[in-house]
C-alpha cells in the first residue's frame, strides 16, 4: 500500500490531466446516448407469445393502437358535437403516420337505407345517427358516463411513430377547443420516453444531493463529505459517458445504473475517507494515514466492491435482455466507483488538502451510539431476528406476480389517468388478440356462430367488457341492412355479401381482423382488468373453446400476455440468481477470512435480510416482477458490504491478540460511523426515485429502505452476536 501512495504522490502532476481528459470523454459520450422507449425490453428473450405475435402481424398489421377520448362535457348529442368528431376523425386517418382509424364520425354513417353524409349534416340527421350508434351495441364509438358524452377515437399507427406525432395531434385537439384524454399500448410506450429523459435529468442529481446531506450529518465536514461521494459522482459520469460511446441504449430498466452507481458507489468513498478522518483524529501525518486506511480497508474495499458487482451479475441468468444490459451496466458502474475510489481520493488527498472533522474532542469521545449498539447484542438481537422470521412466515405466502404496462404509472400521471378514463367510456383500453386459424372458409355460418359464441361467453364471466371480430361487425351491417337485430347472415351467400359491403367502404375495417384467402382472423379483446387471474381464465376459456370446435385454432396474444409470461419466468429466474449470489459471495468470504465457520456466519445477516424483504414485500403488497426482482441481488451484494467490513475488522482484531468479545465491542467503535452512515445514505439517496413518475421506481426505493436498514442493524447487533459465541 506504501508503494501505490508513494507512486500517487511522485505522478500527481502528470495523472491530474489525465483524470481531467478522462472525464471531458466520459461528458462528450453522455451526450451520444440514446433512449430506448419501447415496452419490447420487458419481453422475454424468447417467447410463445411473441412468435403468434409475429405471425399474427404478417397477415394484420397493426396490432398496437391508440385511443383519443374526447370528453363533449354535454348530456345529448348534437350537430356541433358530431362536426367536430368529423372533423378530428378526418384528421386522424389523413395523417401519415396512422394506417387506419376508426370512431363515431365516418365519412358516411348508414342508418338502415338512410345515408348520412356527415361533411352535409342536418339537425334532423341527428335522430338518425343516435339510431346508428345504438344499433352498433358494445362497439358503439360514443359512451354516456356519468351524464356526458364521450367520443372514442381507436388509432393504429405506422411503424416509426414518435412523441412528436402525439404532441402534433395534441395540438389539432387543443386547437379545436376540445377537452380529451390519450391511451392505448403505444401511447404509454411514448410517454416512456419523457419520463426517461426526467428521471436522468433529476434523480441523479438528487440522489446525489441526498447523500451528501446524509454523509455530512455523519463526516461533520462538508469538505470530507464532498470527497467520500466524489468517486460515486466520477463512477456514474464514467459509465454514462462509455454507454454513449459504444451505442448502447438507456431504457426504462437501464435508466436505474447511474443511479445505482451514485448511490451503492458511494460505499467504498465514504469507508476510505472517515478512516483516513479517524488516523488523522491520532495525529497522525496525512501519508501514514493514506497508508494505514488502505492497508486496513484496501481489501475490504476491494471484495465489497466486488460483491457489489456480484450481486448485479447474478442477475444475468434471467431471460431478459434488459436486466441483463441493467446488471452489466450497473456492474461496470460499480467498477468505475471503486477504482475512482483508489485511484481519486489519493490523488486528491495527496496534495495540500486539508481534512478536518469538524468534531469536538467531546464528541470523539462521546460513545453513546457504540454502547446503545452493544446493548442489544445476545438476547434482544436474537428475539428481533425471531420476530423478523415471523413476519417473513407471514408476509411471503401473500407474495405475487402481478405487473402490467399499466401498473408502470403513478395515478397522477397522464397515461394513468388516460387508461382511467378508456375503462369507464370504453371498456377496456389495453387490448389482447385472439388469432384465429380456420380450416374451412372463415365467413362460414357456423364458424361465426361458435366465435360469436366465444364473446358472449368471455363478457358473461366478466373477463372481458367487448371485443371487435370480423363477426361483430358483419353481424350489425347485416341488421342495418335488412332494419332487423343485429345477427350473423344465415347463409354462406349471404355472409360473402355482406363481406363484400364492407370491404369496398374506405378504410375497409375488415382487412385489419380477417383474411379470407389465408383463412385467418383475430378479435380485439379487451379484458375488464389485466390481472394473471383474469389472463389465465380467458386463456382457459380459448382452450375450451378450441376443444369444441376442432377446426379452428386459436391463440393468445399481446403485449399482457407478454408480460404475464414475463412475470412466470421471473420467479425461477430470481431464486437461481438468489441461490447463485450466496454461493459466490460465501466463496470469496472463505478465500479472503480462511475460515469455513466465520465466513458462515458472516452470511447469516444477509440470508436473514433476504428473508426479511421477501416477506416485507408480501406485508405491504409489493409484487414480484421484472424490477423488484433486481433487488434481492442488489440486497446481498451491498448488504453483504456492512458483514465484511465489519468481520475483517474483528478479524484483524483478532489476529492482534484480542478476545472475540474485546474484538466485536472495538470493531463497532470502528466501522458503526461509516456503515450507518452509508446504509442511510443508499436508503434515504435512493428515496430520490419518489420523485419519478413510474411507481415501479417508488418500489425499488421502499424495498431499498427495509433491505438497508435490516442489513446495517443485523451486521451491528446479530452479526457480533454470533462472532462472540461461534467463533
Amino acid at each position: 500500500m506504501e508503494r501505490y501512495i508513494d507512486f500517487i504522490a511522485a505522478h500527481r502532476k502528470r495523472l491530474l490531466p489525465v483524470f481531467a481528459l478522462i472525464m471531458i470523454l466520459a461528458v462528450i459520450g453522455i451526450f451520444r446516448i440514446d433512449l430506448n422507449a419501447g415496452f419490447d425490453v420487458f419481453m422475454p428473450d424468447h417467447s410463445h407469445y411473441q412468435d403468434v405475435l409475429d405471425e399474427m402481424e404478417s397477415y394484420f398489421p397493426g396490432s398496437e393502437n391508440i385511443l383519443f377520448i374526447i370528453d363533449t362535457g354535454k348530456p345529448a348529442l348534437d350537430t356541433d358535437m358530431i362536426s367536430r368528431f368529423h372533423e378530428f376523425q378526418s384528421y386522424l386517418s389523413a395523417h401519415e403516420m396512422v394506417n387506419h382509424a376508426s370512431g363515431p364520425a365516418p365519412e358516411i354513417i348508414m342508418n338502415g337505407r338512410q345515408l348520412i353524409r356527415l361533411n352535409r349534416l342536418e339537425p334532423e340527421d341527428i335522430a338518425g345517427i343516435e339510431s346508428y350508434y345504438e344499433s352498433l351495441g358494445d362497439l358503439s364509438p360514443v359512451a354516456l358516463y356519468n351524464g356526458r358524452y364521450y367520443g372514442i377515437f381507436e388509432a393504429f399507427p405506422k411503424d416509426g411513430i414518435t412523441n412528436d406525432t402525439i404532441r402534433e395531434i395534441e395540438d389539432e385537439l387543443i386547437s379545436m377547443g376540445v377537452d380529451y384524454y390519450i391511451s392505448g399500448e403505444t401511447y404509454m410506450q411514448l410517454k416512456i420516453f419523457d419520463y426517461i429523459l426526467k428521471i436522468l435529468l433529476i434523480i441523479p442529481p438528487l440522489a446525489l444531493f441526498l447523500i451528501l446531506f446524509v454523509f455530512r450529518t455523519q463526516m461533520r465536514s462538508f469538505k470530507a463529505t464532498v470527497l467520500s461521494v466524489l468517486p460515486a459522482g466520477v463512477g456514474a459520469v464514467w459509465t454514462m459517458g462509455l454507454i454513449g460511446w459504444i451505442g448502447h441504449e438507456i431504457s426504462i430498466v437501464t435508466v436505474l445504473a447511474p443511479i445505482f452507481t451514485v448511490v451503492i458507489g458511494s460505499a467504498d468513498g465514504l469507508h476510505f475517507v472517515s478512516h483516513v478522518q479517524d488516523e488523522e483524529e491520532k495525529r497522525i501525518p496525512r501519508h501514514e494515514a493514506l497508508t494505514g486506511t488502505l492497508r486496513l480497508v484496501g481489501i475490504p474495499m476491494i471484495i465489497t466492491t466486488v460483491t457489489s458487482m456480484a450481486g448485479f451479475l447474478v442477475l444475468m441468468v434471467m431471460n431478459n435482455s434488459a436486466i441483463r444490459s441493467l446488471a452489466v451496466t450497473a456492474a461496470v458502474g460499480i467498477l468505475f466507483a471503486g477504482l475512482a475510489t483508489w485511484f481519486v481520493l489519493p490523488l486528491i488527498l495527496t496534495g495540500n488538502v486539508t481534512l478536518q472533522t469538524g468534531r469536538t474532542k467531546k464528541e470523539i469521545a462521546r460513545s453513546g451510539k457504540q454502547e446503545r449498539i452493544r446493548s442489544l447484542w445476545g438476547r434482544p438481537a436474537l428475539i428481533i431476528v425471531g420476530l423478523l422470521a415471523v413476519a417473513a412466515a407471514v408476509g411471503i405466502p401473500r407474495l405475487t406476480t402481478e405487473f402490467n404496462m399499466v401498473s408502470l404509472y403513478k395515478p397522477a400521471t397522464e397515461v394513468q389517468k388516460g387508461f382511467d378514463i378508456a375503462m369507464k367510456v370504453n371498456d377496456g383500453s389495453v387490448p389482447v388478440f385472439l388469432y384465429l386459424e380456420h380450416e374451412g372458409d372463415p365467413l362460414d355460418p357456423g364458424t361465426a356462430e361458435a366465435v360469436l359464441g366465444l364473446t358472449e361467453q368471455l363478457k358473461s364471466q366478466q373477463l372481458i367488457g367487448k371485443a371487435v371480430s370480423p363477426y361483430t361487425l358483419m353481424s350489425i351491417m347485416n341488421g342495418t341492412l335488412s332494419k332487423t337485430a343485429p345477427g350473423y347472415p344465415d347463409s354462406p351467400e349471404k355472409a360473402q355479401s355482406i363481406y363484400n359491403i364492407i370491404s369496398r367502404q374506405k378504410d375497409n375495417p375488415l382487412s385489419f381482423l380477417i383474411d379470407q384467402d389465408a383463412k385467418r382472423s383475430r378479435m380485439i379483446l379487451f379484458p375488464t382488468d389485466l390481472d394473471n387471474a383474469t389472463l389465465d381464465a380467458i386463456s382457459s376459456e380459448v382452450a375450451s373453446f378450441e376443444s369444441a370446435h376442432p377446426g379452428i385454432s386459436g391463440s393468445l396474444t399481446g403485449a399482457q400476455y407478454l408480460f404475464r409470461e414475463l412475470n412466470a419466468e421471473v420467479v425461477s429466474g430470481q431464486v437461481l440468481s438468489v441461490i447463485l449470489a450466496f454461493v459466490g459471495i460465501y466463496l470469496l468470504l472463505l478465500i479472503t477470512l480462511r475460515s469455513l465457520r466465520t465466513s458462515l456466519v458472516a452470511l447469516l445477516p444477509i440470508l436473514v435480510t433476504v428473508i426479511s424483504l421477501y416477506g416485507a414485500m408480501g406485508l405491504i403488497g409489493l409484487s414480484l416482477n421484472l424490477i423488484t426482482s433486481t433487488i434481492f441481488g442488489i440486497t446481498i451484494g451491498v448488504g453483504i458490504d456492512y458483514a465484511i467490513h465489519f468481520t475483517f475488522v474483528w478479524n484483524a482484531f483478532r489476529k492482534d491478540g484480542l478476545s472475540a468479545d474485546k474484538a466485536a465491542g472495538k470493531s463497532v467503535a470502528y466501522t458503526a460511523r461509516p456503515i450507518l452512515a452509508n446504509g442511510f445514505g443508499i436508503a434515504i439517496g435512493l428515496s430520490a426515485l419518489l420523485f419519478s413518475p413510474l411507481m415501479v421506481h417508488l418500489y425499488v426505493a421502499e424495498m431499498m429502505w427495509v433491505s438497508m436498514v435490516v442489513s446495517m442493524f443485523l451486521s451491528l447487533t446479530f452479526l457480533p452476536t454470533l462472532l462472540r459465541k461461534l467463533t
